[in-house]
């Protein structure tokens, strides 16, 4: 899945979608204590830049959809045309079969 560099890179990618979601490749780790903790990108670096929604339960996202750190949601996806009116980047439940992926090659 794709990482995302900068705010350019992502407004390229943004350019192209169509749909409401899109998995992108960030991954919270298991040990993380807090909704904002522990965030890499699946090749392991760290993310240096972020897009968080402002649209969380609690505002803003990640928010482990309840502000509180429980593993419910370890993935990430951006927000397509059809999503948050921001455009930012949600927590997910990894197992959720409706996003689309963004693949870097």
């Amino acid at each position: 899945m794709v990482d995302l560099g900068d705010a350019a890179e992502e407004a390229c990618i943004a350019s192209h979608l169509i749909d409401k979601w899109y998995w992108i490749g960030a991954k919270q780790d298991a040990a993380a204590t807090t909704p904002s903790d522990g965030w890499r990108w699946t090749t392991g670096e760290p993310l240096t830049y972020t897009h968080w929604s402002q649209g969380g339960n609690p505002p803003p996202d990640p928010d482990d959809f309840d502000g509180n750190e429980d593993g419910v949601e370890n993935c990430a996806w951006v927000n397509g045309p059809g999503g948050r009116s921001d455009r930012g980047w949600e927590d997910a439940g990894c197992n959720n079969p409706e996003p689309g992926v963004i693949c870097e090659l």
